[in-house]
């Protein structure tokens, strides 16, 4: 059975946390023999309902941010020496996320009941992942806990700064794309209708249609769709359209999560020449680097190949890397199966076969994720010279547009009104 146990700590603050046990004495007894807890407040039968525990299945996964700063914050502590109970109290105080500080609270009550780490961690495989939670198991089984959580850390903070850089390319298109939106709107709601009231004025309702340039119709026509009122409404047409623009990048945005989607919508990056070359280099960056922990770490090679697969999230990556593990369980060396995916360009594969021969492999793995890291930020550095230019070219088209279709009238309108 399972008891919510409210207390207070050493530094007076107050603490609830929940424990298993056979009844509220086993309970109370575990409990009050921490040396952390002061005091018990309450201790009562959990029904398993909570506000937190809602909040915490809403929750897919931590972040790369947060799982680098908890396990950083665990190779300080372990390094520093301090219990698991101060640790996990420290921990707690300082997670910011109620869903995540309710996971922490649960994973420390069932070290109270006397649960290991990995065990503790592993019911919450789901929002740690694979990698972190195996890497615990191996930690703890050599004793060597503070150099993993090191490990791990570096391992998301590298991922982070990565996935940072490739975000960071894709900041200024985007931004690009929300200020042509604006401006667009701005134009068909506010300046279009004004000087479509200034055309009628001097050559009248019939007249607009017929004598104005073919661009400052259309642009016309354009403006008259966003004005449109909806049947038995004030709400405009241009509302729904702007509405259904900028509600595709959060559709798009939620939808990632969506293995499936993602899967799909991958296929069709991986097909785009310049683009697919900076995935296919970041996820092999990923994989590599995560390989390279894993097994210097002490983990197996098949299950170090399968938790570095998922460590990339692409659909691409695990189907390539099952196969790997196939012909590994079927007795092919390992840089022979990884050649045998294709991903990987000729000088990372002469690596991998040179370092298995020579038994450096692990040093050819840091290097192979060397140079995808470093092909990539050049491959980034170079996009964004040639995006910068194009998106100028095309902010100018688009000014320009608009411009001539409202301008442009203007050198015609006299003629017109002296005849």
């Amino acid at each position: 059975m399972k008891y919510s146990v409210k207390y207070i700590d050493n530094n007076d603050q107050v603490k609830t946390v929940v424990v298993e046990g056979k009844n509220k004495e086993e309970v109370f007894t575990r409990i009050i023999s921490d040396p952390n807890v002061k005091a018990i407040i309450s201790l009562d039968y959990f029904s398993g309902f909570s506000l937190k525990n809602i909040n915490v299945f809403s929750q897919t996964k931590i972040d790369l941010s947060t799982l680098a700063f908890i396990c950083r914050q665990f190779s300080y502590m372990f390094e520093a020496g301090l219990s698991v109970s101060s640790m996990m109290t420290i921990l707690i105080r300082t997670i910011r996320k109620p869903w995540l500080k309710t996971i922490f609270e649960n994973i420390y009550a069932d070290i109270l009941a006397g649960l290991s780490f990995y065990r503790s961690f592993s019911k919450y495989e789901k929002y740690f992942g694979s990698l972190f939670v195996n890497m615990i198991r191996v930690g703890e089984t050599s004793g060597n806990l503070d150099k993993i959580f090191a490990s791990l850390a570096n391992y998301y903070e590298y991922s982070l700064s990565l996935r940072n850089r490739l975000i960071n390319v894709l900041i200024y298109p985007i931004f690009v794309i929300f200020a042509v939106l604006i401006v667009w709107g701005i134009a068909m709601f506010f300046v279009v209708p004004k000087f479509k009231q200034i055309f009628i004025q001097i050559l009248g309702q019939e007249k607009v249609y017929r004598e104005l340039p073919f661009i400052t119709i259309l642009m016309l026509n354009l403006s008259d769709i966003y004005m449109t009122k909806l049947s038995n409404s004030n709400v405009k047409l241009g509302y729904i359209l702007y509405f259904l623009k900028f509600g595709l990048f959060g559709i798009v945005l939620y939808l990632w999560k969506n293995f499936d989607f993602r899967k799909n919508l991958e296929i069709i990056l991986m097909r785009i020449p310049l683009i697919s070359t900076i995935i296919r280099f970041y996820y092999c960056s990923i994989f590599f680097k995560a390989l390279h922990t894993t097994l210097t770490n002490g983990i197996l090679v098949v299950p170090a190949l399968r938790m570095s697969s998922q460590a990339t999230t692409s659909s691409i990556f695990q189907k390539k890397i099952e196969e790997v593990i196939l012909n590994i369980e079927q007795g092919k060396r390992l840089s022979d199966s990884l050649i045998s995916t294709q991903l990987f360009e000729p000088i990372i594969e002469q690596m991998l076969v040179t370092g298995e021969k020579s038994g450096s492999i692990y040093q050819m793995l840091r290097e192979a994720d060397k140079y995808y890291s470093r092909e990539m930020e050049i491959l980034m550095e170079r996009i964004m010279r040639m995006v910068e230019p194009v998106l100028i070219v095309v902010i100018g088209v688009f000014v320009f547009f608009i411009l001539l279709s409202l301008y442009l009238p203007i050198f015609i309108l006299p003629s017109k009104i002296i005849r």
